[in-house]
């Protein structure tokens, strides 16, 4: 199923952005994707690299291959939504990893503040605005700033060797 609505009130998590909650999604997350361009279907994409930058002011990074295709559409835009999609979430991060016009076309998805789509079902998402594009060799490093931030409780999607898993905490001896 295909949504594509703006509601300003549900997207808004229900707290202010603090830093604690801006370090806390960034301990679950495995897989990211990104943004929409405004007169075409949503650009997205899958980073095997994304993480917590900055807790003050409030800043994540990412690697981009410099030959993705999507990249250049997310990047007009001056802003994303990374999602970190839960265990079960696999035929989504095949979905958004093809090369393909209407990569969202089989994803239930509910638009941002900002525009962009927030994947249903994922354990979080983080509203981005891009800041810097730094160079890193075959990839870009990306630095945004956090806007807005929400998570729930989970398993995350983990892509490990080559294959989809889940994670599993280790106790503490």
């Amino acid at each position: 199923m295909r949504r594509r609505r703006h509601d300003r009130h549900a997207a808004r998590s229900p707290q202010p952005l603090l830093p604690r909650r801006h370090g806390a999604p960034a301990h679950r997350r495995r897989r990211g994707r990104r943004r929409r361009s405004r007169d075409r279907p949503p650009g997205g994409l899958v980073v095997g690299t994304f993480q917590s930058l900055s807790l003050d002011p409030p800043l994540v990074s990412f690697s981009v291959a410099r030959a993705s295709g999507s990249w250049p559409r997310i990047r007009v835009g001056g802003g994303s939504t990374a999602g970190v999609l839960s265990a079960d979430q696999h035929h989504i991060c095949h979905a958004l990893s093809r090369k393909q016009e209407d990569k969202f076309a089989s994803v239930d998805w509910t638009a941002s503040v900002n525009g962009c789509p927030r994947v249903t079902g994922a354990l979080a998402w983080i509203d981005c605005e891009i800041r810097h594009e730094l160079d890193g060799g075959d990839h870009l490093i990306v630095v945004a700033s956090v806007s807005d931030l929400a998570a729930e409780s989970g398993e995350p999607l983990v892509f490990h060797r080559g294959r989809f898993g889940g994670y599993r905490e280790i106790s503490a001896a």
